[in-house]
């Protein structure tokens, strides 16, 4: 099987999700290419299609800072609502790849636009796939649209729009058209989006593989002492990461239990002062460059936290369960459906700060067996998230039901 993907970037929360499944493929045994207009890792396989007009990409990135500063509301990231590509990529790939038999667009923005699309299901019917990283496929622009659900109604009074200019009932109306017509599928990294999707569109499901290879448990017993918790993500001080209310939590705990109890471990740039003036110890990591890194880090603790409140994955949580780390985590994306409340970790009402605080507590004062935890996380996650697991994805994609 000959599988293109198309992705931005090969960095950051999606453009690490698109590599993850780009070498999936190549380990399940599939011819595998990933397409991206900025590289930044070694892979062969994946390749950059540099930007040719400069005038162009300097335009493009002056319309992101303005619709993400001044014309759209900045938590809905709008920055690609008008989003075209001005540099012919997918005819450039086209060009290359006379016979293809899937081709996975991930999150594109600033590389791929909506009319980019309109030629790839023209030369390639009914094989194009649109993985939904984030909304953006199914609104008008909005890459998360928190508490709106206007995408339902064509974005007919956007909350982000300030200035009332349409631009997300435009691209929201093409993109609709061009789903209608049945040669563009979704791919949902969850059942949620995945129940939403199927109601009008030919969807399927995959969840991001996580390869056990990198990402296992170190072989210990459970240490004595403090829990260590970690909290993470890009940036920590990301609203949508939760870290607000991960902060709240912590700071609840930091007056009912004693300091020696808790160690907190965090992964990421720009840690909130708030958190230094806690009494907990604190460890500070780097935001890993590598998987391996990254599994080191996981390693070392004991729980993951997870206070997203606006989510595709976490992709974290994921990981966490395969590095044998008991997650806590809001009910958001895939969380309710990898979590078992009280065998692989524990779910809490979304923004809930104190049954976060309590549930924490709890483990802390040792009302669970924490080390079973730990081995049902791994057994969970090599069950639906693991590499060969993700296999069976491809040989679903001939069904001609694909949303039953």
């Amino acid at each position: 099987m000959k599988i293109i993907n198309l992705s931005t970037n090969d960095f950051g929360g999606a453009g690490k999700a698109a590599v993850r499944i780009h070498q999936a493929q190549l380990k399940n045994g599939f011819d595998s290419l990933l397409y991206v207009k900025k590289k930044t890792t070694k892979l062969d396989s994946i390749i950059e299609i540099p930007a040719r007009n400069y005038i162009s990409s300097f335009n493009q990135l002056l319309k992101k800072i303005l619709n993400r500063v001044f014309i759209y509301r900045k938590k809905y990231l709008m920055y690609s609502v008008n989003d075209y590509s001005t540099q012919n990529y997918c005819q450039k790939i086209i060009a290359l790849h006379q016979k293809v038999d899937m081709i996975i667009i991930h999150w594109v923005a600033g590389f791929v636009g909506i009319e980019d699309l309109f030629e790839l299901t023209k030369k390639y019917p009914n094989k194009v796939f649109w993985f939904s990283m984030d909304m953006a496929p199914i609104t008008g622009g909005c890459h998360f649209s928190y508490e709106c659900e206007e995408y339902k109604c064509l974005c007919k009074k956007c909350p982000a729009d300030i200035w009332g200019l349409s631009q997300p009932q435009r691209n929201l109306a093409r993109k609709k058209e061009l789903f209608n017509s049945h040669s563009i599928k979704h791919i949902a990294p969850n059942k949620f989006v995945f129940s939403t999707l199927k109601k009008t569109y030919k969807s399927y499901l995959m969840y991001i593989p996580i390869d056990e290879n990198i990402f296992f448990p170190k072989k210990k017993e459970l240490e004595n002492g403090a829990l260590k918790l970690l909290f993470g993500s890009i940036n920590l001080n990301d609203y949508r990461k939760g870290a607000h209310f991960f902060i709240k939590t912590m700071q609840l705990l930091n007056n009912i239990i004693g300091k020696e109890k808790i160690e907190i471990h965090l992964v990421g740039n720009d840690v909130p002062k708030e958190l230094n003036d806690l009494s907990f110890k604190i460890v500070k990591h780097r935001y890993a460059k590598s998987e391996e890194s990254l599994s080191f880090i996981y390693q070392q603790v004991d729980i993951f936290i997870c206070c997203s409140v606006q989510d595709s994955g976490p992709m974290m949580v994921s990981e966490a369960l395969m590095s044998g780390v008991p997650t806590i985590a809001y009910e958001v994306g895939i969380c309710p459906e990898i979590i078992m409340d009280g065998v692989n970790g524990f779910l809490i009402k979304t923004r809930d700060i104190e049954a976060m605080a309590n549930k924490i507590l709890e483990v802390t004062n040792k009302k669970y067996d924490l080390q079973q935890m730990k081995l049902n996380a791994r057994k969970s996650a090599t069950e639906i998230l693991s590499i060969k697991s993700n296999k069976g994805f491809y040989l679903t994609i001939t069904s001609s039901n694909p949303t039953e």
